[in-house]
């Protein structure tokens, strides 16, 4: 009866309509080094002290708060990992991808994002990428700087528009 049960609930959870993030890749930004994680439709993060749940959080935020300002998204040498020395002097790259699933039916999110479409293992998702890296100005300096981009081209810049501030 109750393996019934949980097989009902599976079968409710798959069909529902709403989008969520189904995957996060973090590299390099604060306590993860390298890490993938693979969500279900609904997810709970719980976690001793220091273990990351909100630099977990804040990864998220850089891609999907619309009302952070450019000066908040831009990241410090604090921010990197910390098992890599001179992070900004060697070059190092900080790089923050979501994957978005269950997303068609949602005709807002397929305006702004239709050119995030990827497909991974026979699925649709939407991808987003936060990046923050080194780049060489005319001068000959280099200087760090973001950009978000989707479907993992990085010349397809997501604009985020901050509305009623």
């Amino acid at each position: 009866m109750l393996y019934e049960h949980i097989k009902y609930n599976e079968m409710k959870c798959n069909n529902l309509k709403s989008l969520y993030i189904s995957r996060v890749k973090i590299k390099n930004f604060r306590n993860f080094k390298d890490v993938d994680f693979s969500l279900g439709h609904k997810a709970v993060i719980i976690g001793e002290n220091n273990v990351g749940k909100t630099n977990f959080l804040r990864a998220l935020q850089l891609i999907l708060d619309p009302s952070l300002s450019d000066e908040e998204r831009y990241l410090e040498e604090t921010d990197f990992y910390s098992g890599i020395d001179n992070h900004m002097e060697n070059g190092e790259i900080i790089e923050i991808s979501i994957y978005i699933s269950n997303y068609t039916n949602n005709k807002t999110i397929l305006a702004v994002l239709a050119d995030a479409t990827i497909n991974e293992d026979g699925e649709e998702k939407l991808l987003i990428t936060y990046k923050f890296e080194p780049i060489q100005r005319d001068d000959g300096k280099i200087e760090y700087e973001y950009h978000i981009f989707k479907g993992g081209d990085e010349t397809k810049k997501l604009i985020i528009e901050i509305e009623n501030i």
